[in-house]
């Protein structure tokens, strides 16, 4: 009985490790728990806002879906190289728009009033007198959310984004990875954000709920072009470098720990920075140069990026360029043609 011998002719391709499925890892578990967690808890705490304007919320609704497209393809720009991996994605986006939503709703009224405490000195109370545009308690009040937002939600999507690639450490492998998967972490939490926000608008507009859900939906689908998928793709190309997912100019001599701490924190305090500023009471004006500027650093950081897969991609050998393909375009090739 004689063993056949394989084709020399035929080449043998590496099998690709699944994405993000593991459930023997405590982590997976851990990431589960947490998206339906946060799913119920946006429900509990949402819901009723929520069903009491949802007439309003499906009028609007095609904004929602426009932005968010949008916004997609943005983040579809910036992979120059197709390096995206979808099912991570779909993970990151999942966890911005539940378990991150919920947490940032239950803490940032907590820590609002935190905020307005200790900027007023421990006095929270409403100013009374005419001056009452320059009172302190008003200028904590114009000031707290610049301070809340980024403190309550900014840690909340970092964990999220590490998560996810500790999860699908195998095939998240680059910076780009790290971008692309902050980008979905953030646009997962701006969507549903974006829903709360008009529904809280439906609910407080003196005219009508659609008026109120209208003009909240279309300002922050507009402003939203530099909103929370650009502060979590920040961040998460910091996570990536922190990891040691980046590739130094030379492979004998990696990034020391202490460099890679580096990059991260003034990555994370790029994102957190960008945050601040945009929730900054300044004057409308102003907002079309925020988001100039918010986009020229974006920019160059992407440039950084890109740079970083072009020396992978000509550092690699064809095993790991095969292996650097998103696993489902393998399930779109025809029968019988030859993989190069």
């Amino acid at each position: 009985m004689t063993a056949s011998l394989p084709n020399p002719s035929t080449p043998v391709l590496p099998s690709q490790p699944r994405e993000f499925f593991h459930p023997r890892m405590p982590l997976w578990w851990l990431y589960c728990a947490s998206v339906c967690l946060g799913g119920v808890g946006i429900v509990l705490d949402a819901g009723p806002t929520l069903l009491a304007t949802k007439i309003a919320l499906w009028s609007v609704a095609p904004v929602f879906v426009v932005s968010t497209a949008v916004f997609c393809l943005l983040i579809v720009v910036c992979d120059r190289f197709r390096a995206r991996r979808m099912v991570p994605l779909a993970a990151g986006f999942g966890f911005g728009a539940t378990a991150a939503v919920w947490l940032a709703l239950r803490g940032n009224n907590h820590l609002r009033e935190l905020a307005v405490r200790l900027l007023t000195g421990g006095q929270g109370a409403a100013p009374t007198s005419e001056d009452a545009a320059t009172a302190p308690s008003a200028v904590a009040e114009a000031w707290a959310d610049a301070f809340t937002g980024p403190v309550t939600e900014e840690w909340i999507k970092t964990l999220g984004i590490l998560l996810v690639l500790l999860i699908s450490r195998h095939t998240l492998t680059r910076p780009i990875h790290g971008l692309l998967l902050g980008g979905a972490v953030g646009l997962g939490f701006q969507v549903v954000e974006n829903v709360v926000y008009a529904a809280v608008g439906a609910m407080e507009d003196a005219n009508s709920d659609l008026s109120g859900a209208l003009s909240v939906g279309l300002l922050r689908s507009v402003v939203g072009v530099s909103s929370h998928w650009m502060y979590s793709a920040v961040i998460g190309v910091g996570l990536a470098v922190l990891l040691g997912l980046h590739v130094p100019r030379d492979r004998a001599h990696p990034w020391s720990r202490g460099r890679r701490w580096l990059v991260f924190l003034a990555l994370f305090a790029l994102g957190f920075g960008m945050h601040f500023a945009w929730n900054a009471p300044t004057p409308s004006l102003l907002m079309p140069v925020k988001m100039l500027v918010f986009g020229v650093l974006f920019v160059f950081l992407v440039r950084w990026v890109w740079g970083q897969e072009r020396r992978f991609l000509g550092d690699a050998t064809p095993t790991q360029r095969r292996r650097a393909r998103p696993a489902f375009r393998a399930h779109f090739r025809r029968p019988g043609r030859r993989r190069s």
